[in-house]
C-alpha cells in the first residue's frame, strides 16, 4: 500500500519508532486503542474513538502536540492522510489508522472488530 509505504519511509527517516503517533495522540488527551476495520480482515490497527462533529478538534489537538518543527509536520500530514473513520451510532465515531499498529503493553487484550 503506497500509503504505508510514506509513512514508514517517513518514520524510518526519523529513526522513529511506529509508535511515536499513538504517544502523540495520547498527549494529546485522546484514549487509544486497538481496532479493525471494515475490510481490514484480522489485521488490527491503532484507534481513537471521539465524538461524531469533533474530528476538526482531534486534528487541532494532535496538532498542537507534534507540530514543533517541519519534519513533524510532514509526518503528521502524511498520518492524518491516511486515516479512516467509522460511526458508531448517532455521537461517536472512531477514527483509525490502518498503516499504524497499535501498541499495547498489555499482550493479553483483545481486539476490537467492527460491528457492521
Amino acid at each position: 500500500m503506497a500509503s504505508e509505504n510514506v509513512i514508514n519511509r517517513l518514520a524510518n527517516s526519523k529513526g522513529l519508532q511506529m509508535n511515536m503517533f499513538q504517544d502523540t495522540i495520547e498527549k494529546a488527551g485522546y484514549e487509544t486503542r486497538r481496532y479493525s476495520g471494515r475490510g481490514m480482515g484480522d489485521k488490527d490497527c491503532l484507534a481513537t474513538t471521539i465524538h461524531a462533529g469533533k474530528l476538526g478538534d482531534f486534528i487541532a489537538d494532535v496538532t498542537q502536540v507534534i507540530c514543533d518543527n517541519e519534519n513533524d509536520q510532514t509526518l503528521l500530514c502524511e498520518n492524518f492522510r491516511c486515516m479512516q473513520t467509522d460511526y458508531m451510532g448517532m455521537i461517536h465515531m472512531v477514527v483509525y489508522f490502518p498503516d499504524i499498529e497499535y501498541n499495547s503493553d498489555d499482550a493479553e487484550e483483545p481486539p476490537d472488530y467492527d460491528e457492521g
